[in-house]
């Protein structure tokens, strides 16, 4: 019988990013790239932010969490940042 790979649920992973600091930094950079450069597809995003030296899966976790927040919303195949409040 292979293994089984699953993915963590979201309380889950809320509950580590949140006891993350390293990760508010990330979300803060992935918001910020928005503002500057506008919408943006997924792969233009982690190419603007430059995330090839984060962990693996941290690009992921970073927008999850940001989009959670409302900070980054996705307008079709495309992400942007979140309406200011």
């Amino acid at each position: 019988m292979s293994p089984r790979f699953t993915r963590r649920p979201p309380a889950t992973v809320a509950s580590v990013l949140a006891e993350d600091r390293e990760v508010e930094r990330e979300v803060s950079v992935i918001v910020d790239a928005l503002r500057d450069h506008g919408s943006m597809t997924r792969r233009e995003l982690r190419q603007a932010v430059d995330s090839s030296p984060w962990d693996p899966g941290r690009f992921g976790d970073a927008l999850w969490l940001a989009q959670r927040r409302g900070l980054v919303r996705r307008i079709g195949g495309r992400l942007a940042a979140g309406e200011d409040e």
